[in-house]
């Protein structure tokens, strides 16, 4: 306002100066009111007869915003002609601007790399001159240079910060840019010094406002604001109806202000008042199409066709609108009658560049050509070579992404930014070996983030090759994704790429923080749905996971609905996943899919009759190859191995153009052992399918477990993995291990390169699982226990890790931990927990807790029996749970079809008997008695007798086991040597030392390499105290046949004792416990040892571990450790008490 006064107090005192009418054009130049400026020099021209090189400035500047192009050049002809002889003739700052001017008027008829020149050489020579910046923003804007364009409209903005043009079209191009809070800023800036005739500044703070909106980001008194934005577009519309940038403005901010139906509403009065207004009715359908209203049907139907064929943009939204409804052939239909109709190249263009993306979107094979022919048919439009560019199919052809480049560079020069980021792409696509041609691709992307350091294209180049070639830099391409994340929240195609990187890191804190920030971005994005699905089961978060599946699944959409019964398995939700199974099976038809994850489901969660069932009744029409190998793999994995095997051999002969039955087939047949013929059989598919990866999988790992040539193996293995490094480099490790009998023996060197290997390949699984099984080998758990515990975290979605951490805590004797650990496998195998739970089962009656352990076993009972004979473990945790729960007989009805049958179960039963309570073990062991007509498992069972006579101090349970083994004649000298070995440890039990040692001699003679007898006879001679010398001889030679062996080093440990080589002794014992840490007997040996060395500060360290597993052991033999705890103790208190003294 006082601006305004001064102005006007200098016309009336300087009439006829023009310095005062340039001030006042100059300031409604800044307000952006252009008809002012017009007036003011209109004005100017009567009054002072002439108009100076300022005010014709001004004039060319208005009519040229104005799009009053003649007025404009005959202006800008008398300004050049006038300035030879005006005072400013010799300014050069103003030269420049009448030729930045000039370049402007003719930019449509020259190539952009002159106009940019010229914008250029002006600024040298007139770097301050914001006009000059804002006619090279507007010439880089049209040129597709968006981050340039913006950075010269900010150039101008701040050399003039009240000038209102510059500021909105520096707003606008950040609101392209997909920077909305930055251009919500600069809009805020502007709108108070605004002219109230001009709109442009208060809807540039409306799109601000609604695309925050759309971004997630909060604008200050959020809600209030968004209903003042309908409220001012209502009024607007009511001033202004049919303007399409207000209608369209008006439907967002009803969406924005969640009123859908009101959004509604009023395009259906549009329709209904302004049908025949193409243009407006056309901006509806993409605003309507763009935020999912929904109505684009009804808009194009009142268009119709004559309209669509007579506008570019609305032939676009109806071929859109055929394409969503999977009629491609509609959607190219539309598009080429509005071609042909098409009276502009402009619309030409527009078509030719949607039916190419139509093509693209349909993976066509038809789409490269078109790529080709749109750059041979448009090579001067910069929108068309872009769009090109920006294409992933286009890469594919390098003579063709070559033109394109070439094209490109011809319209903007060498160094524009768009050619810059091409070349390098290029470079990425086709040279990344060459590391001096990658080094200097990354060179010109740094560059460029030198220029344009929020460059969009220039951020992900940047992160794409930070991940390529031989020295790649995963925490560059981080920071560049998230850099480009922060720049750019709703650019919803960012996050997956960067939370992949995050999680591939192990960074699965921030990684959750994204994903997070992906929901709320992408809301029901199709596009980036399964990706952020799968991302969220990577992070382990199956919960989440689930309840995003129930946000996005479409109720009618069948794929969707068995999405979310997997992730409801996944979460734990079984009976929502059951009741999505049932519903989906009581909504015909119903598919394959639905049958065969339905019987799955039941099959996993204990109701395999009723899975099977469900598989038998699923259709598959005319693919009897399909129905046979489904059979097949279900039978392998939840019924009957022989049945699976029938099965498979029919889907083989069934289907032999199908390889995945031969695979199966092959591998089942490896798994029992029968590598001849599963060899054959994939040989015989590979005939047909030379370059099938599983067969080809499966021939090389049979090889290896049939201990064939490992070198041909690996080789094969190495040739299939040729583009995976972690997995060349696992077999180049797993090639160079040493190997005895079978055992891996890893050197330092090994172990090193094992750490390595996962340092490089964080993400690769198997070598994970290589390195830890490599520690294993080499006696080093503590360290295998520590590369688990990381791979759990660097895996939070799968399984194995935390199965490997519970074995090895249950091998370092760490129960509770163990049990934690499995807890943790259950959670990540939720779908299908059986294996989990049967540890868990087992660690609970580790530590005394029966009925629990019951508990988790029950659901399981049927599914663990049917699959005892190949699955025999589990169904032993079940019977001894049975045993322990009073409920042997159950035990007996389950197992007996199996006990009749297979002699190796009866031996199985057998050895469970001797960990269950004496009154089970002797039903068990009577039930199976009569059963028992081979010699081996008579031995064994003799062995079982003897045991619970043992326990007992049962002279006619020792009776018995002896008359058992006693029947046993055989010429057999390895059974023959079974036998004396069970007679001499019943005589042990009857405490008849003589007789055991000479039948521990006996059986030593039938075999000189019996390590139990040698074992067992260096005890007995302990014992007697007369022979320690040889006793330590025998041990010696038990160890050498089983190197470690725990029970051998305890027995070692003694003969030492009995030397006094107490040193010694310890050292050994020390082995032992390293072996079996959960052993309390060992422990308190140690203890006793210690206390004959005088370590007694040793001793009391290694009582106060005793005591607190002493304290923890829930079974009867925990009564005598703590006696003998006792008796240690109070050996200990003496000890101290007499050194003391």
């Amino acid at each position: 306002a006082l601006a305004g006064e001064v102005l006007e107090q200098a016309q009336k005192q300087f009439p006829k100066e023009s310095f005062v009418r340039e001030a006042a054009a100059r300031r409604a130049w800044q307000r952006n009111d252009l008809p002012a400026v017009l007036t003011i020099v209109d004005d100017a021209e009567v009054s002072l007869g002439a108009l100076s090189p300022g005010l014709r400035r001004w004039q060319i500047a208005a009519l040229m915003a104005l799009g009053r192009t003649v007025e404009c050049r005959r202006a800008l002809e008398t300004l050049e002609a006038e300035s030879t002889s005006s005072r400013d003739a010799g300014d050069a700052t103003h030269r420049a601007v009448i030729r930045a001017l000039r370049a402007r008027l003719d930019a449509d008829a020259a190539p952009w790399i002159d106009v940019q020149d010229v914008y250029l050489q002006a600024l040298a020579v007139a770097p301050r001159e914001p006009m000059i910046q804002y006619l090279l923003g507007e010439g880089c804007l049209r040129a597709g240079e968006l981050e340039r364009a913006e950075q010269a409209f900010r150039a101008a903005t701040t050399m003039d910060p009240n000038w209102i043009a510059a500021g909105l079209a520096e707003a606008d191009a950040l609101l392209r840019l997909g920077r909305s809070g930055d251009a919500l800023a600069v809009a805020q800036s502007i709108a108070p010094r605004a002219s109230e005739r001009d709109l442009s500044a208060s809807l540039i703070l409306v799109r601000s406002i609604l695309a925050c909106a759309h971004d997630g980001i909060l604008v200050g008194g959020d809600a209030r604001r968004r209903d003042d934005v309908v409220e001012y577009l209502q009024t607007l519309n009511g001033h202004l109806p049919g303007n399409a940038e207000i209608a369209s403005l008006l439907v967002e901010a009803f969406l924005a202000a969640g009123r859908r139906d009101d959004a509604a509403t009023f395009v259906r009065t549009v329709i209904a008042e302004q049908s025949e207004d193409a243009p407006l009715l056309v901006a509806l359908t993409r605003t309507s199409r763009r935020l999912g209203l929904g109505l684009e049907a009804e808009l194009i139907a009142v268009l119709g066709p004559a309209a669509l064929e007579a506008n570019a943009d609305g032939a676009v939204e109806a071929s859109a609108l055929a394409e969503r409804g999977g009629d491609r052939a509609a959607a190219l239909a539309v598009l080429d009658r509005a071609r042909a109709a098409a009276t502009s190249d402009a619309a030409r263009e527009r078509l030719d560049i949607e039916r190419c993306q139509v093509l693209l979107r349909g993976d066509d094979p038809g789409a490269s050509a078109a790529l080709a022919s749109l750059i041979t048919t448009w090579p001067n439009s910069l929108t068309a070579v872009s769009v090109a560019l920006r294409e992933e199919r286009l890469w594919d052809d390098a003579d063709l992404a070559a033109r394109a480049l070439d094209r490109l560079r011809s319209l903007l020069g060498p160094n524009a930014i768009q050619v810059r980021l091409g070349e390098a792409t290029r470079v990425l696509r086709y040279e990344a070996d060459d590391d001096a041609r990658l080094a200097e691709a990354i060179v010109s992307i740094n560059g460029v983030l030198e220029e344009a350091p929020e460059s969009l294209a220039a951020l992900t180049l940047s992160a794409e090759a930070s991940l390529t070639g031989r020295h790649a830099q995963p925490d560059l391409a981080a920071d560049a994704l998230r850099r480009a994340v922060e720049l750019y929240p709703n650019q919803v195609a960012l996050y997956p790429r960067l939370i992949a990187l995050l999680q591939e890191r192990g960074d699965f804190a921030t990684a959750d923080r994204y994903l997070q920030r992906l929901g709320q971005v992408a809301g029901t994005d199709e596009s980036v749905r399964a990706l952020e699905l799968s991302m969220l089961e990577t992070q382990g978060d199956f919960e989440m996971a689930h309840r995003r599946a129930g946000e996005l699944a479409k109720p009618d959409s069948i794929t969707d609905q068995l999405v979310l019964a997997r992730l409801a398995q996944r979460a734990g939700r079984m009976n929502d996943a059951r009741n999505l199974y049932d519903r989906l099976l009581a909504t015909p038809p119903v598919g394959d899919a639905v049958y065969a994850e339905a019987a799955h489901f039941h099959a996993v969660n204990g109701r395999v009759d009723e899975g099977w069932r469900l598989l038998r009744a699923a259709p598959f029409e005319g693919r009897e190859d399909l129905r046979t190998l489904m059979y097949g793999l279900f039978q392998q994995r939840y019924g009957d191995i022989a049945e699976a095997e029938r099965w498979l051999r029919r889907a083989v002969e069934i289907g032999p153009d199908e390889p995945a039955g031969a695979e199966a087939l092959a591998r089942l047949l490896a798994d029992r052992q029968a590598f001849d013929e599963s060899r054959q059989v994939v040989l015989t598919a590979l005939r047909r399918h030379p370059d099938h990866v599983g067969l080809r999988a499966t021939l090389a790992l049979t090889s290896l477990g049939d201990g064939g040539d490992p070198a041909a193996a690996l080789s094969e293995l190495r040739a299939l993995g040729a583009d995976n490094e972690c997995l060349l480099g696992s077999l180049e490790l797993f090639e160079r291990i040493e190997r005895r009998d079978g055992r891996a023996i890893p050197k330092p060197a090994d172990l090193d390169a094992a750490n390595q290997l996962v340092a490089e390949c964080p993400r690769f699984l198997p070598g994970w699982r290589l390195a830890m099984s490599l520690h294993v080998d080499g006696g080093l758990l503590a360290d295998a226990l520590q590369l688990a515990e990381r791979a759990m975290t660097r895996f939070p979605n799968q399984p194995d890790p935390a199965q490997w951490a519970a074995d090895l805590q249950i091998r370092l004797g760490r129960i509770p931990d163990a049990y934690s650990s499995a807890q943790e496998w259950r959670r990540r195998s939720m779908h299908d927990p059986i294996s989990a739970d049967v540890m868990c089962a087992g660690l609970l009656m580790e530590m005394g807790r029966m009925d629990e352990a019951m508990r988790t076993l029950a659901p399981y009972e049927a599914r663990i029996v049917a699959a005892s004979d190949r699955q025999p473990a589990p169904a032993l945790l079940l019977v001894q749970a049975l045993a322990h729960a009073g409920r042997v007989e159950d035990a007996v009805r389950l197992l007996m079809p199996r006990l009749k049958t297979d002699a190796g179960w009866r031996a199985q039963w057998i050895s469970a008997a001797g960990t269950v309570p004496a009154p089970a073990a002797r039903r068990m062991l009577d039930v199976v008695e009569p059963l028992t007509t081979d010699d081996a498992v008579r031995v064994l069972l003799a062995g079982a007798w003897n045991g619970i006579g043992q326990r007992e101090g049962d002279a006619s349970v020792l009776d018995r086991a002896w008359r058992i083994v006693d029947a046993v004649k055989t010429s057999d000298e390895s059974l023959r040597a079974a036998a004396e070995f069970c007679r001499a440890t019943i005589c042990e039990s009857r405490r008849n030392d003589a007789d055991a040692a000479r039948r521990y001699r006996a059986v030593l003679d039938l075999n000189p390499s019996h390590a139990g007898a040698m074992n067992n006879l260096a005890i007995v001679l302990v014992r007697a105290g007369t022979a320690c010398e040889e006793a330590l001889t025998l041990c010696d030679g038990a160890l050498r046949l089983m190197p470690d062996q725990p029970d051998m080093l305890d027995t070692r440990a003694q003969v030492l004792q009995c030397l006094g080589r107490y040193d010694e002794a310890r050292a050994s014992l020390e082995r032992a416990i390293a072996q079996r840490p959960q052993d309390v007997a060992m422990r308190l040996n140690l203890v006793e040892t210690m206390l004959d060395q005088g370590a007694f500060e040793a001793a009391e360290s290694a009582m106060r571990s005793a005591e607190a597993m002493v304290a923890a052991d829930w079974r009867p033999a925990a009564r005598d450790h703590r006696d003998r705890l006792e008796v240690l103790r109070q050996r200990l208190l003496r000890a101290r008490a007499s050194v003391d003294r």
